[in-house]
């Protein structure tokens, strides 16, 4: 979870500090978002999300990555 901040930002940019990686369950990273439009934004780069999750952290078995709204954090 640790790498979710450089991995998304550089797959984002540095916007992508509105985002939070909460836990991982069972190969699925789950991230809060501010609004539904980053929910969509990380829905489209999901698999560039992935493979930049996978650079910075080969073992973290990380293969989804799924929005959740930030109020339910």
């Amino acid at each position: 979870m640790r790498a979710w901040t450089a991995a998304a930002s550089t797959v984002i940019g540095p916007d992508a500090a509105r985002t939070t990686a909460l836990r991982v369950d069972e190969g699925t990273l789950v991230v809060a978002v501010p609004t539904v439009q980053w929910a969509a934004e990380i829905r489209l780069r999901e698999e560039e999300l992935v493979a930049e999750l996978a650079s910075h952290a080969p073992r973290s078995g990380i293969a989804k990555i799924r929005s959740v709204p930030a109020s339910r954090t």
